[in-house]
């Protein structure tokens, strides 16, 4: 869990300040990114396994840029739902779309189910598909 590198990129203070709380509480660590200032962190958003990005704040700022480097996990979210932003939301591909307000412990349990498949992931890579330890033939 504690090896999950989080992107939180929200022009909301209060969302991410409380994200940020309820995430360390349980074990995250994770960056807060405003998004309305376009920081450097947004550029290295493929060093990070998983972003919670608000899809209004990536239309009105034009970062949907971002999301063409791929990430284990996107975790959209958007305050005001219609048609079209579902639609767009559903084209740039997030792992989950969720709309505000967000429950934190939907954020968690998806934060669990990438922990859990990195961990399929690093199992795979070291005994190889079959379970033998890759030299041990």
């Amino acid at each position: 869990m504690e090896n999950i590198r989080i992107l939180l990129v929200d022009s909301d203070d209060v969302f991410l300040r409380n994200c940020t709380d309820y995430l360390s509480v349980n074990g995250y660590r994770s960056l807060e990114v405003r998004s309305d200032c376009r920081p450097p962190e947004i550029e290295r958003i493929h060093d990070f396994d998983c972003a919670v990005i608000e899809l209004c704040d990536l239309i009105d700022t034009g970062l949907h840029s971002i999301m063409t480097v791929p990430l284990s996990s996107v975790i959209l979210t958007c305050r005001h739902h219609t048609i079209e932003t579902e639609r767009l939301a559903r084209s740039l591909r997030p792992s989950v779309y969720l709309v505000k307000p967000v429950s934190f412990a939907d954020i968690l349990s998806v934060l669990f189910r990438i922990a859990e498949m990195k961990e399929r992931l690093q199992l795979i890579c070291e005994y190889g598909l079959f379970g033998s330890r890759s030299g041990d033939e």
